[in-house]
């Protein structure tokens, strides 16, 4: 049997720990000619004999599947280990590939002319691990890859005519829904949200409007002649989504929050954004000035079974040093409400700005079991 030859990079994979929460981030080794260290408690994976991955940039844990985000060449390759076998189930071609809490694998098809705008028409899938994994591994060197893998989410029906760019998507409130920017080839922008996961039916919703909303007479990225760019389509620490625009030869950038209900988009003013920007701290800073501390009650009905789940909390602290809002993600709102009652019983250290007290926001990511002390 003829095997690929190993690259001299990350191609091992080591769990550092004991995290029995349902999705765990692996830890990305060195080849055991490199002289892994299995001295850590947890265990190793090693990619299959055929495995062409020549870069990894992500590696996680649901349950009993090892699922690996890389590139082969100049594709996006994502492959699914049996985590109690450490044999290859699955190896397919993706592009911008996430996983979500709940075991939702979401990425762009892989479209094999994707450096030719005139005949790309990209589209999401969604694969779920909570489902049958199908098996699809190469047989022989530099064998085919899978590139059907999953269900087709967006767009939910064929346009005719229409061609679809998706420049941007990520899952908010917990991995509950996906939010997604589409630009279409007739020049339209189209915003999108779905509630996940998204093969059951869900609902969605979707608001295409003209570049002129945004400032530009043509946003297409690919367009040399265009008077605009889309720079980022993002939700920001406070929980808003931000959209942001390069206008006027590409030179001038202009922010609008997208409602996450509507899709509607409202320009934000440079005072806003810059009153936004500097009253934003990070979290080792802010936490320095925690003067009283509550911790939820972990032995709640409530949070027993959420012990080992990721949150992420961001608070919004008044100029007498309350936590005055409080959002936390990545857990059901009957979990995610004792937790952001804690947390508004928190007191800080007023902030101080030029000798007076200003408003700040901040962040910080946490399992819930170890919030039993300050993260």
């Amino acid at each position: 049997m003829t095997r690929l030859p190993k690259v001299a990079f990350a191609l091992a994979l080591t769990l550092t720990g004991q995290d029995s929460s349902p999705l765990q981030r692996l830890t990305i080794g060195k080849t055991p000619t490199d002289k892994l260290n299995f001295s850590e408690p947890g265990r190793t994976w090693n990619l299959g004999p055929f495995n062409r991955t020549t870069e990894i940039s992500a590696a996680y844990r649901y349950k009993n599947d090892v699922v690996i985000f890389g590139f082969v060449e100049r594709a996006g390759l994502t492959t699914i280990i049996d985590a109690a076998t450490g044999e290859e189930q699955l190896e397919f071609l993706s592009w911008e590939p996430l996983i979500t809490s709940n075991g939702l694998i979401l990425f762009k098809r892989f479209y094999p002319a994707s450096a030719d705008y005139t005949v790309v028409d990209e589209s999401i899938a969604e694969l779920d691990l909570k489902g049958t994994v199908p098996h699809d591994v190469p047989s022989e060197p530099y064998g085919k890859h899978a590139d059907d893998v999953g269900a087709t989410i967006y767009p939910r029906a064929p346009t005719t005519d229409v061609r679809h760019y998706v420049r941007f998507f990520f899952t908010a409130d917990g991995g509950t829904l996906l939010f997604a920017l589409d630009q279409l080839s007739s020049g339209e922008v189209c915003l999108v949200r779905m509630q996940l996961p998204a093969t059951s039916g869900s609902a969605m919703k979707q608001r295409c409007v003209a570049p002129e909303t945004f400032g530009a007479h043509s946003l297409a990225f690919y367009d040399s002649a265009g008077d605009g760019s889309i720079e980022n389509f993002v939700e920001n620490n406070s929980g808003s989504l931000t959209l942001t625009v390069e206008t006027e030869s590409r030179s001038v950038d202009r922010s609008f929050q997208i409602d996450k209900n509507s899709l509607e988009a409202a320009e934000l003013s440079n005072e806003v954004i810059d009153r936004v920007r500097a009253l934003t701290v990070s979290w080792p800073v802010a936490k320095q000035g925690l003067i009283t501390f509550v911790a939820p009650d972990l032995k709640s009905k409530d949070l027993s079974v959420h012990l080992q789940d990721a949150i992420k909390a961001v608070l919004i602290i008044d100029t007498a040093g309350n936590v005055r809002e409080a959002t936390v993600s990545g857990l059901p709102s009957s979990a995610a409400g004792p937790v952001k009652a804690a947390i508004l019983k928190w007191k800080f250290k007023p902030t101080m700005l030029d000798g007076a007290p200003v408003e700040v926001s901040t962040a910080f990511s946490s399992s819930v079991g170890g919030l039993t002390r300050l993260p």
